[in-house]
């Protein structure tokens, strides 16, 4: 049995190692280094001849080499957990068409005979203040204030609060625009639509992201 990782060991890695442990009573745990091609070959032609099957945990090989020992240890009745920093895409397609050939020539094989899992990594996501929307409100451009609110929204901000930040910067703008009757009547406007918006959402339902997205996207 052979199952191969690719990226950096997680918390989904030491789920699946701790489950093989709990099947296998002997583990033997190394480094690529600290074996060659034969020895592993080996280790897995020679399967129970000495015992009952053992878990071998192998971290840190070079994704090349798993062609040459893939075969071998899929029909073994050892099971290999090799984890490797990356496997490329051809690689893994190299592989998969290894085992594939496998299962074809040992029909009696268990489909878990192997495993390719790939970890991905979760991009930390950065957390931006929500005043910044109200920079780009004020410059007009519709395009940044779109991205900025997407921004937001990944950011795991709170809607309304995004919403009342909107409502306080045009209330800052009328408040500022004393003489500059356009900008003043403009900010009044959009003022309202998003109280109006506001009310429409609690009344009819929907999504306020959806609706400050709408509204941006109106602005002129």
């Amino acid at each position: 049995m052979l199952v191969v990782t690719s990226g950096k060991r997680n918390t989904e890695y030491t789920s699946l190692k701790q489950g093989l442990q709990k099947t296998y009573t002997d583990v033997y745990q190394c480094g690529f280094s600290e074996l060659n091609h034969q020895t592993l070959t080996g280790f897995a032609v020679n399967g129970t001849l000495f015992g009952d099957p053992k878990l071998y945990l192998i971290a840190d090989i070079d994704a090349e080499l798993l062609p040459e020992i893939a075969a071998d240890c899929i029909i073994s009745q050892n099971c290999f957990l090799i984890s490797c920093d990356s496997v490329l895409a051809g690689e893994s397609k190299k592989l998969q068409s290894i085992a594939d050939k496998t299962f074809k020539n040992h029909p009696s094989l268990s489909p878990n005979s192997f495993q390719f899992i790939k970890f991905t990594s979760v991009k930390a996501v950065e957390k931006i203040s929500p005043f910044t929307i109200a920079n780009y409100l004020q410059s007009r451009d519709r395009k940044k204030l779109w991205i900025n609110l997407m921004q937001l929204r990944e950011s795991n901000h709170e809607p309304e609060a995004i919403h009342g930040i909107l409502f306080w910067k045009y209330k800052d703008i009328y408040a500022k625009a004393s003489k500059d009757r356009i900008e003043k009547t403009n900010a009044l406007k959009q003022m309202k639509t998003l109280i109006d918006l506001y009310h429409q959402l609690r009344r009819d339902g929907g999504d306020m992201w959806t609706m400050l997205e709408q509204f941006v996207l109106t602005l002129t």
